[in-house]
């Protein structure tokens, strides 16, 4: 028999250590927002935790912005500049 819950979800799940400020603060907005503390609490972790995954990313606008990072105007040949100093003058 279906009860009507997806998959995952309980009816009732105890979280220890919950700033009790914190949590109050949390669900007076959720219902000035006209959302139940569950929903909120689910939006807020998924957000938190795609945050986590992105910050594990290279962003080129990030990597671009760095001192140091060498912008040209016409393409180069570094790799190839690094093997001629190493190896000598490719054939």
């Amino acid at each position: 028999m279906h009860d009507g819950k997806r998959k995952g979800e309980s009816d009732v799940l105890v979280v220890r250590k919950i700033n009790k400020a914190i949590y109050n603060k949390f669900k007076e907005r959720a219902l000035e927002e006209h959302r139940n503390v569950g929903d909120a609490l689910n939006q807020a972790m998924a957000e938190w935790l795609d945050k986590l995954e992105e910050r594990g990313k290279p962003h080129i606008e990030r990597i671009l912005s760095l001192n140091g990072i060498v912008k040209t105007e016409k393409a180069v040949r570094w790799s190839e500049e690094v093997d001629e100093t190493l190896y000598g003058e490719s054939a």
